[in-house]
């Protein structure tokens, strides 16, 4: 139980801190809706899981001691981010009330996608994980355990990003930010792109 509350805890600090999976969330919830948010959030739970599978695999390592391959992702990653910075400053505001993208609104698949690959493109997250599975877990923790805090971390993750879908869609935020949900909508675009370039420069 106590490597189950370190682990909690270490998922809850590393879920508030704000990085590409905050913005994005908090991008798909304003701009879209509730469900985007939610969908982009189970993305990135999937995105934990998979990182902590092929951590307990001992694959991580191998990524991270490569070159070319950690060089891969960060470039794809980084690509990506700037992608999506590039589309939320590309929003038309619609109506006092709200606004959408020029294109179709986000299909469910589209915004699982976003959490997924924004978690899963992030070598800082690679780098997170690594650092859990070969400090905080002991190298003699049993298979089925590694898995059991895996799942901690997807789950406590996912978790926080609901609940910051929902209090993003309140009527009342919603109600709150008025047409400013345009301009949030850029400033996150901006701030995409910043990380983006970020990881590009490095």
């Amino acid at each position: 139980m106590a490597g189950i509350y370190t682990i909690t805890i270490i998922a809850i600090l590393g879920a508030l801190s704000p990085g590409p999976d905050f913005i994005v969330v908090s991008r798909n919830a304003i701009a879209q809706h509730r469900r985007a948010g939610l969908l982009t959030s189970f993305g990135i739970g999937t995105g934990i899981l998979i990182h902590g599978t092929y951590c307990i695999l001992g694959l991580a390592l191998i990524i991270s001691q490569s070159l070319i391959a950690f060089s891969m992702i960060r470039y794809i990653g980084a690509a990506y981010l700037i992608y999506l910075g590039i589309k939320s400053l590309l929003i038309k505001q619609k109506s006092a009330e709200g606004y959408q993208a020029n294109k179709a609104p986000l299909t469910n698949w589209q915004a699982y996608r976003d959490g997924l690959l924004v978690n899963l493109l992030n070598p800082k997250c690679i780098i997170f994980m690594l650092a859990i599975f070969t400090t905080v877990i002991k190298p003699d923790t049993t298979y089925a355990m590694k898995f059991i805090y895996a799942a901690d971390l997807a789950l406590i993750t996912m978790l926080w990003f609901c609940i910051l879908s929902i209090i993003l869609t309140h009527p009342r935020v919603k109600q709150g930010l008025g047409t400013a949900q345009h301009l949030v909508s850029k400033v996150m675009g901006c701030f995409l792109i910043v990380f983006g370039l970020d990881l590009l420069l490095r």
